[in-house]
């Protein structure tokens, strides 16, 4: 399955239309669209937006991993540590675009 289907899957099965997914991403329709008919893939800060919106791992998205979901029980201290930071860094750069 290519990122433009899962994409699409994952969307559907959430109730949600391509305008209110793309509302929720701060984003407009057109480029979902884009996305879903493999015409544009999106931004390493888009990517990993959408995949926090769907609670799957980035990796899945792209095809790179069978998983759909990470198994966290597996990560070690130090990475648990640096997945935070990461969260904490992208959740800093969605409310600098915001205001």
């Amino acid at each position: 399955m290519e990122f433009g289907d899962k994409v699409k899957k994952l969307r559907v099965d959430r109730g949600l239309t391509q305008t209110a997914f793309a509302q929720r991403l701060g984003m407009r329709k057109s480029i979902i669209s884009a996305y879903e008919s493999q015409m544009r893939m999106p931004s390493l800060e888009m990517l990993i937006k959408i995949a926090l919106e769907f609670s799957v791992s980035v990796d899945w998205l792209l095809g790179v991993e069978r998983a759909k979901s990470m198994d966290v029980t597996e990560l070690t201290d130090e990475q648990v540590i640096l997945l935070a930071g990461l969260v904490e860094e992208f959740r800093g750069l969605n409310k600098t675009r915001r205001n």
